[in-house]
Formats: C-alpha cells, sequence, structure tokens
C-alpha cells in the first residue's frame, strides 16, 4: 500500500513523508525530486524553460512510473493496510490528468489541508524559489493560496483522509491512516 501526501504547497507533504518514512521504516519519495532528477532541471527551470503544461505531463508520467506496479486499492478488503512507501506530491499534481483518481485507486490519499494563515506564513520565505510564487507581493500571497485553493479543492476533498490539524505527533499522524 502506498500513501501518497496531497495538499497545497507549504502544507507538509515533504515534512511528514520523511516523519512516517523514518517512524515507519519504509521508504519515501518526494515527486518534484523526482521529476528535476529526471528532468536535470530545477522546477522553477521547467516551468520557465517549458511552461506549466509540459511539467503536468512530465509529473503525471513520473507519479505512474513510481507505482507502475502497484495494485488497485479493493474498497471491501478488509486486511490490515501494509504501507510499502510514502509519496509526497506537488501542490498541483492532484488536479491534473487525473492524478487524484489514479493516487485512490493505487493508494491512500491524505490531504494535509492547514489554514490558508498558517501556509502564508510558511510560504512568506520561499516565494522566491516557487514558480507560481516568484512574483507576488506578501499581500497578494495571501490571495493567491485563497483563489489556488478554491480551484484545488474539488481535487484535494477526493482524498481518502483530511488532516486539518498537522501539528500532531507522528504516532497520532500514523494513527489516523492505519485507522481511517
Amino acid at each position: 500500500m502506498i500513501i501518497f501526501l496531497v495538499g497545497f504547497m507549504g502544507s507538509g507533504k515533504t515534512f511528514w513523508a520523511s516523519k512516517l518514512s523514518e517512524a515507519m521504516e519504509i521508504p519515501w519519495t518526494d515527486l518534484d525530486q523526482l521529476i528535476e532528477k529526471k528532468e536535470s532541471a530545477t522546477i522553477a527551470a521547467i516551468f520557465k524553460e517549458r511552461g506549466e503544461r509540459y511539467f503536468r505531463e512530465v509529473e503525471a508520467c513520473c507519479l505512474r512510473s513510481l507505482v507502475s506496479t502497484a495494485p488497485e486499492v479493493k474498497e471491501e478488503e478488509s486486511k490490515p493496510l501494509q504501507i510499502t512507501t510514502i509519496v509526497s506530491t506537488g501542490g498541483g499534481a492532484p488536479c491534473f490528468h487525473d492524478n487524484m483518481e489514479w493516487m485512490n485507486k493505487h493508494g491512500v490519499t491524505v490531504w494535509l489541508n492547514p489554514g490558508i494563515d498558517e501556509l502564508a506564513e510558511r510560504l512568506k520565505t520561499e516565494m522566491e524559489i516557487r514558480p507560481l510564487l516568484k512574483d507576488l507581493s506578501e499581500e497578494g500571497l495571501h490571495q493567491f493560496i485563497t483563489g489556488k485553493l478554491k480551484e484545488r479543492e474539488e481535487f484535494y476533498s477526493i482524498a481518502k483522509i483530511e488532516l486539518k490539524n498537522t501539528n500532531i505527533a507522528v504516532a497520532e499522524f500514523i494513527n489516523l491512516i492505519l485507522h481511517a
């Protein structure tokens, strides 16, 4: 079973993937890092040189390559979860190429959904390295987050688990996944 962490940029996907991996002693993959390795370029450079459309196509391909041999998850199965890996996705990954539906078929999706103010606070220091934020003022950042979340909510909301409070203990997070 694969755990897919989804949510807006700054929601803690990479942080939680690392923490869960360590606590559960299983591997994890950051989808954006995989893309950068495959393309030999940063996400920002890919956006600038090839555009978002190209990036989203590569993203979908890399996502599917991660779990190309993973069996589909059948809702009626009552076996205990055997988590084999964790994948932290990019914030927009669930919104393109039916990625969210695909992830739900091949694992358990967890939507990390902290509040807008918390996201803005986390992202203020990273605006220059995030392609979608680099030209925004701090005031514009809050508006951008609000608008993008509204657009993406229809995708994020079909995650199997939603976690609004991301300031919890690792053991509690693991328990939520295992008993969802």
